[in-house]
């Protein structure tokens, strides 16, 4: 009984090793990573209450392994949103809310990361936004 526990576990660390390798041979090229943000605009700014919606279309020339959505302030550096999804796909759409909570004026980066494999090769994006009480 204990073997065959040990090779159940052992079969499905194969499974999910093997479900996050690279499908083709295509070397990783961060510049062909195409982020596309349709809800926002550099410089957009928001009151406080407004809800900040993030979406938009990451594709790239192969499979992308995972995507990244942060939103950090400039004023403090603190991390105002974070959201990670593990993906497998050439084209990944993205769709994420924040409310805006802040009660003083602040500049806002928003950051979409493409994660291309397990080696630490991306694609990113950056818009500035603005927060007014």
């Amino acid at each position: 009984m204990k073997l065959l526990k040990q090779l159940t576990v052992i079969i499905a660390g194969a499974i999910a090793f093997a479900s996050c390798q690279k499908h083709d041979d295509t070397p990783a090229q961060a510049d062909k990573v195409v982020i596309t943000i349709t809800s926002l605009q550099d410089g957009q700014a928001f009151k406080k209450g407004d809800t900040v919606k993030m979406q938009g279309l990451i594709s790239y020339i192969s499979q992308l392994h995972g995507y990244e959505v942060k939103l950090t302030s400039k004023k403090t550096s603190k991390e105002l949103f974070y959201y990670y999804e593990h993906t497998h796909s050439d084209k990944v759409s993205f769709s994420q809310n924040w409310v805006d909570t802040l009660s003083t004026a602040d500049s806002l980066v928003l950051t979409l990361t493409a994660e291309i494999d397990h080696d630490g090769n991306k694609g990113a994006k950056q818009l500035v936004l603005t927060s007014q009480p």
